[in-house]
């Protein structure tokens, strides 16, 4: 996809000359696909070679500069999603010989980045929603426990640290531990979790108040720092499938897990999870949108806390041929009222109340149509 940088040129032009206080700087911007496909944005800042400037403001000019590119919103959806998630590399040239070439100035551009893989982890489910309020992380709780009770070795990431809800769900509650550098999940009915509650102690209050570099730096400490096998639990160490449960919305954490992740090599899977409202809806289908942008070909979607006898959200999806129907989650009075007491009794104890039953059902079709994507390993 070709882009057109040339108004962006001249906003960032304007704060280089502002920032820098010099009449005759000037910015190039381009988007190299390196070989290998490693994509970068190459913000080359010229100014004149006989001015004095210091490393310090050379540092303080990138940077400005820099947050321009991240923050501007005037332009397309495609090309905001590429300034939010792109490698952006920016240069000082004091000369103005507009024909240097960007691999000279970038050395090693030929490499792609490895994407990192999760240890111990065969396959991957994000459940995601663009949405709040729709229930990620109910659905990711009966998904896990409608594996494990099929045997499935599984465990929890949760990546929602504004609003975690799983350690609720799952009444755990402590301050994880670390061994060798590595964090130890605590264990929920037999399932490894790993949540922000768990790194901060009980008495700090456990209020997040992070920006973006904060929030990946958690989301990698999750991932890449914990330990997901358990020779205590499981006979052998490989997880079966690594549940991820995702914030609302497409923002910092979804296209951090989306960039530095090798998903693909976990035949990842996507839950996309809705109410009945078109609201819902629409929003839930941007974080499939997102996901198609970075290759991701496996889609299902959960209609959760249904009440109509039509199913809107079965309807909505036949316009897209690649969101495969998982079904749909009743909703529940007594789910409500007391969500971890309504799945212990519906998902742990088994008992044969009626809503029981037919919640532990619901979860079985959805399970059982996941797994039918592709066969997993």
């Amino acid at each position: 996809m070709k882009y057109d940088f040339s108004t962006l040129n001249k906003r960032v032009s304007d704060i280089a000359i502002q920032e820098s206080l010099r009449s005759d700087a000037s910015v190039s911007i381009t988007y190299r696909n390196y070989e290998g496909g490693r994509n970068i944005l190459i913000m080359l800042i010229y100014l004149s070679p006989n001015v004095s400037i210091t490393e310090h403001e050379k540092e303080s000019l990138k940077l400005k500069c820099t947050n321009v590119l991240r923050n501007y919103d005037e332009c397309s959806a495609d090309m905001r999603l590429l300034l939010h998630s792109v490698e952006i590399k920016c240069v000082v040239i004091q000369q103005f010989e507009k024909n240097v070439e960007s691999p000279r100035i970038l050395p090693n551009m030929q490499h792609k980045k490895e994407k990192k893989r999760i240890e111990n982890v065969k396959n991957i489910i994000v459940v995601m929603s663009g949405k709040g309020g729709v229930g990620k992380s109910s659905v990711t709780v009966g998904i896990a426990l409608s594996l494990r009770a099929q045997g499935f070795k599984v465990g929890i990431a949760d990546l929602d640290v504004y609003g975690s809800s799983i350690p609720k769900f799952l009444e755990v509650r402590g301050y994880t531990i670390m061994e060798n550098g590595i964090f130890i999940p605590p264990i929920a009915e037999g399932i490894p979790i790993m949540s922000a509650d768990f790194l901060v102690p009980e008495d700090s209050g456990k209020v997040f108040s992070w920006r973006g570099p904060m929030i990946t730096k958690m989301m990698d400490t999750i991932l890449s720092l914990s330990r997901w096998k358990k020779e205590n639990v499981f006979t052998d160490s490989d997880l079966d499938y690594l549940i991820i449960d995702t914030p609302p919305g497409t923002g910092d954490i979804h296209l951090s897990l989306l960039e530095k992740y090798d998903l693909l090599a976990h035949n990842v899977r996507i839950v996309l999870v809705s109410n009945e409202s078109m609201i819902g809806l629409s929003n839930t289908i941007k974080s499939y949108e997102l996901s198609k942008k970075f290759g991701l070909t496996l889609f299902g979607i959960i209609c959760n806390m249904k009440l109509e006898k039509k199913d809107i959200v079965h309807q909505y999806i036949k316009n897209f041929d690649d969101i495969n129907y998982l079904g749909s989650i009743s909703f529940y009075v007594d789910l409500v009222s007391d969500a971890c007491l309504f799945y212990k009794n519906a998902m742990l104890i088994s008992n044969n109340e009626e809503n029981s039953i037919h919640f532990r059902g619901e979860y079985e079709v959805i399970v059982r149509n996941l797994l039918a994507l592709r066969c997993f390993s």
